[in-house]
């Protein structure tokens, strides 16, 4: 808010200024147009005292004319007359011998005016192009921030959730060797007591891998050869491997065409597939049933993962598949992550020549779908 509030009375700063700026040029411009103007009249006056300084009271030949001036007649010679005439050609220049008139020419008013008007034109449209570039500068400069505000609270809170991330398994993993150490177990203690360490050391190892993976993503800078497989077989296998840590009541619906033959990433697919299903159980609500599909387009191969919780709201929608990004509402922040898990999923998409969206499923509930490149 600090920030938005700064730039907006910049914003009104700089429009200020700018707008009196042009205002100045408006009137240096009036103040031109106005000069032009003067120094039209100055010419009929320096014309005026040149036919008096050049005019005679008597008549030297035939062939000069006549000019009454002061209620006196003067002569002036045909050709002193033309030269005057022709030397402002900016003046209407007329005489008999009742009178001499001297007045500015309409075009060269017209022309004045025209300039004038052109040049205000002109001004406008310049001024309009240099304050909506200023403008966009202006937004482009504010967005910049608000995105780098965000990305370190972003980062900050990754780096919270990481932290408690790593401190937890560790913390369970050294109670577990002090149980192990300081009491005399029966067998079965023992092996329960074993299990749960290896669950914390994998998913500490997992953790640690999504790191990895996640950075090197981002520095395109990951390199994993790909596989052919018949991606009904792996994902089945997948599952079954992933369904230890699952909870008990939890209930996965497959719905898989046979044969579906792939290249994949093995590593990164592993990641995606368990990053998806670990949100499906977490963000699941109260419901206990998860849903995959893998179905054949033309040219490509879906594969879709839904859950029947309270699902997404659409503003997060556009946001959810970038790097440390979390929802701000308490139901997900009441939930641990690093907010890489679909970062990676998205990644993982764009390496296999596809992408991924999510839908609302009805009634409830999200459906998170990776389209990807078939053989």
């Amino acid at each position: 808010m600090k920030a938005r509030g700064f730039f907006l009375l910049l914003l009104l700063f700089t429009g200020a200024c700018f707008s009196w700026w042009v205002v100045q040029l408006d009137r240096l411009q009036q103040a031109n147009s106005d000069m032009q103007e003067r120094l039209l009249y100055a010419q009929v006056e320096e014309a005026q005292n040149r036919i008096l300084l050049l005019s005679q009271i008597d008549r030297t030949d035939e062939q000069s004319k006549a000019l009454l001036i002061s209620g006196r007649v003067h002569y002036i010679s045909a050709e002193i007359w033309d030269h005057i005439v022709t030397g402002f050609p900016a003046l209407i220049i007329e005489a008999n011998q009742t009178a001499i008139r001297i007045q500015p020419s309409p075009e060269a008013l017209l022309q004045i005016q025209t300039e004038s008007t052109g040049k205000r034109s002109w001004l406008i449209l310049e001024s309009s192009l240099f304050f909506g570039l200023l403008f966009i500068g202006f937004i482009w400069i504010y967005k910049g921030l608000i995105d780098a505000i965000e990305l370190n609270r972003q980062q900050s809170n990754f780096l919270i959730s990481v932290t408690h991330e790593l401190k937890t398994p560790i913390a369970t993993s050294r109670l577990l060797f002090d149980t192990l150490f300081k009491y005399d177990l029966d067998k079965e203690k023992i092996q329960e007591l074993s299990d749960s360490g290896i669950q914390n050391t994998v998913h500490q190892l997992d953790l640690v891998e999504s790191l990895l993976i996640a950075n090197r993503l981002d520095t395109n800078t990951y390199q994993a050869p790909k596989e052919r497989v018949n991606l009904s077989a792996w994902l089945y296998d997948e599952l079954n491997l992933l369904q230890y840590d699952f909870p008990k009541n939890i209930q996965v619906i497959m719905d898989f065409d046979e044969r579906i033959e792939a290249e994949i990433d093995v590593l990164g697919f592993r990641l995606s597939i368990s990053n998806l299903i670990s949100n499906a159980i977490k963000y699941g609500g109260d419901s206990t049933k998860i849903t995959l599909k893998i179905s054949q387009k033309p040219g490509k191969i879906l594969l879709q993962i839904g859950d029947e919780g309270p699902g997404i709201p659409d503003q997060d929608k556009k946001h959810i598949f970038k790097k440390f990004y979390r929802r701000g509402d308490a139901y997900t922040q009441a939930h641990r992550g690093t907010g890489l898990g679909l970062f990676i999923v998205a990644e993982t998409a764009k390496r296999h020549g596809g992408k991924v969206w999510v839908e609302d499923r009805k009634p409830t509930g999200s459906m998170f779908n990776i389209l990807i490149q078939s053989l």
